[in-house]
């Protein structure tokens, strides 16, 4: 968990979030793709225009497999926004 707090902490809206973009980093480290160190060197969080929902990336946020959404006030976390 340490190591997912300390990749939370470089996002934007980390003062904000940063426990549960922690969990989800920790729940997406166990995908192909998305261990810590692929998300630390090319990972991402970016708020999703008009939306209360962060999109994730683990890579290349072109690599369909490796995008997710996650909703930080159920921590509800999909690969596709309308699972959300």
């Amino acid at each position: 968990m340490e190591e997912s707090l300390s990749i939370a902490a470089l996002s934007q809206d980390a003062d904000t979030y940063k426990n549960e973009f922690a969990l989800a980093i920790r729940d997406l480290s166990t995908k192909d793709g998305c261990q810590p160190d692929v998300m630390r060197e090319q990972g991402g969080f970016s708020r999703v225009t008009g939306a209360d929902l962060y999109f994730i990336y683990c890579g290349n946020p072109a690599n369909r497999e490796h995008r997710w959404y996650l909703d930080p006030q159920s921590n509800k976390l999909g690969q596709e926004k309308n699972e959300i």
